[in-house]
C-alpha cells in the first residue's frame, strides 16, 4: 500500500515538474477576429511552421488576408516567422 502511495506521489510530482508548453496569447491592442482565430487554431495543430498558402487553403481565407493577418499576429507576438517563410505559434 505504501509503495502504491509513493508511486502516486512521484507521478504527481513529475507532472508538476514537466514544463507545460502553452500557446502564448499576449494582451493585444485589438481584438482577434474570426479569421485570426481560424489561423491560430489551424497553427495549433503543427509543431513545425506552415506556409501562408497552406494556411490560406486550409482556413479558407484569401492569401492576401492571410498575409496581413500573419503580420499583425507577428506584431502581437502570437505568431513567429521561421526561415523559408513558414509561420508557427509562438511558444513560451
Amino acid at each position: 500500500m505504501e509503495d502504491s502511495h509513493n508511486l502516486t506521489l512521484l507521478e504527481n510530482g513529475l507532472k508538476l515538474l514537466k514544463p507545460k508548453e502553452e500557446t502564448f496569447l499576449p494582451d493585444l491592442d485589438y481584438e482577434l477576429d474570426e479569421d485570426d482565430r481560424k489561423i491560430i487554431n489551424y497553427l495549433k495543430n503543427f509543431a513545425e511552421g506552415q506556409f501562408p498558402d497552406e494556411i490560406s487553403e486550409n482556413c479558407d481565407i484569401p492569401i492576401q488576408k492571410v498575409s496581413s493577418k500573419l503580420t499583425m499576429l507577428m506584431i502581437g507576438g502570437i505568431v513567429t516567422q521561421e526561415p523559408g517563410n513558414k509561420y508557427l505559434l509562438t511558444r513560451r
